[in-house]
């Protein structure tokens, strides 16, 4: 499978997370036991391998309901990842009331308060 995933020293510029940004919450929200760990210090989302799949020319996480479609995967030591926000990163905010929260302390990209997404 290591060619399906980049190593740790060739990935791109680490602002790439900021695109899949969506699919980490689909992953939580859809497939949370397709989660290993997270690794919010350095931005990393852990993904379980046996739910890994190359299909179609794409990488898929599958589960018995969902599969969810992954535009990069990354791998190192502890295993295969994809990119999120790193824990004390540029917080998400509210356009709409101006709350702001960390992905990593409060994983959603809505809002509590008004449900407006986050920028």
């Amino acid at each position: 499978m290591a060619s399906l995933c980049a190593d740790d020293d060739s990935k791109a510029d680490r602002t790439d997370h900021l695109d899949t940004s969506t699919i980490v919450l689909q992953i939580i929200s859809e497939q949370a036991e397709s989660i290993q760990c997270h690794d919010y210090e350095n931005g990393k989302l852990y993904l379980k391998a046996e739910r890994i799949c190359p299909a179609n020319n794409q990488i898929w996480l599958y589960d018995d309901i969902s599969a969810i479609s992954i535009p990069a995967l990354f791998m190192d030591q502890n295993g295969y990842y994809i990119l999120c926000r790193k824990r004390g990163e540029r917080p998400y905010r509210c356009p709409s009331c101006g709350r702001q929260w960390y992905f990593s302390e409060d994983p959603t990209y809505y809002c509590r308060v008004c449900l407006e997404r986050g920028e």
